[in-house]
Formats: structure tokens, C-alpha cells, sequence
């Protein structure tokens, strides 16, 4: 990986960091003034979306390959991977020693995870599948990496036109 490949990662994981903090003082707001329903959590979910995708957008200069707007995706993966060798079947790090990365992957994905937690719709635990779970959290950084590639190709479409 070249030196700028080095640069657009660690940005976007900066990125990536900056949106976690973001929302949490976001959900705390909310909370603290009970205003935490599904249309707020939808609302600061596409606002996450939103804020990968404007990250991409400030984070692209000139013309670049895709791949390196990616290193969220790596990364949570890697992490994810890492967990489900671990702990193939339990979540729950709380109560399973085996489960403790899984700790850590929640935090990673916790800045666009955090409104889905939220949303009473949306609750995994009504039908509740492990797999399906661990599915759903594997694509988040995935769909983070995504947003910020798209907000990439969005800024160099403008600077074509320009």
C-alpha cells in the first residue's frame, strides 16, 4: 500500500471514529430529553449514512482508486472474523468468556449500529436468531465503507464537470 493508499485509510477511519463520537452525543441528547422513538432513530440513522457519505465527499481530492475507501469494511471484518472463530455461537460477552471480542466489534460498529438498537421494529430478539444477528452486524461497516466510497465517486463527478 502506497503512501496516499496509507492517507485515505487512516482519514477514513478518522472518519469513522469522529461519526462513533458524533452519534453517541446525538443519542444522549435525545435520551436525556426522552425524544428517543423509531422516527428519531430512522432520522439519526440516515444521518449516519449521511455523515459517511459527506466523509467520503471531503476526504476525495483528486482521482483515486475505490479500494481505498475500504479500510472501515477491512478492519470490521478482520474484527468480525476474528469473533466468529472465537465465539460461533454466543454474543453475549457479558456472560460468555469465549464472547469477548464480540465486545470490541460493537463498540467498532457502534456509531452506525447504535439508532438500529433503538428502533422497537427492527428488534432481532422478537425472532430471535443468532446467525441472523451476526450477519446483519457483519455488513455495517461494509455498508459504512460503501457510503464512503459513493460520496467519493460524488465528489469526483462534480470535479469532471467542473
Amino acid at each position: 500500500m502506497n503512501n496516499s493508499s496509507f492517507i485515505v485509510a487512516t482519514k477514513t477511519l478518522l472518519a469513522h471514529a469522529a461519526i462513533f463520537v458524533i452519534m453517541l452525543i446525538l443519542i444522549s441528547i435525545f435520551s436525556y430529553f426522552n425524544s428517543l422513538n423509531n422516527y428519531t432513530c430512522i432520522m439519526l440513522l440516515i444521518s449516519v449514512l449521511g455523515m459517511y457519505l459527506y466523509s467520503g465527499y471531503i476526504l476525495t481530492n483528486s482521482k483515486t482508486q475505490g479500494y481505498k475507501y475500504f479500510a472501515v469494511a477491512i478492519i470490521g471484518l478482520l474484527i468480525w472474523i476474528t469473533a466468529y472463530i472465537t465465539s460461533p455461537n454466543s454474543l453475549n460477552y457479558k456472560s460468555d468468556s469465549e464472547a469477548g471480542i464480540w465486545m470490541i466489534y460493537r463498540y467498532y460498529i457502534a456509531g452506525i449500529e447504535t439508532p438500529l438498537n433503538y428502533i422497537s421494529s427492527f428488534n432481532i430478539a422478537d425472532n430471535y436468531s443468532i446467525r441472523l444477528e451476526m450477519y446483519i452486524i457483519a455488513f455495517l461497516p461494509i455498508l459504512a465503507s460503501v457510503m464512503q466510497y459513493f460520496g467519493a465517486k460524488w465528489k469526483l463527478t462534480r470535479l469532471s464537470k467542473v
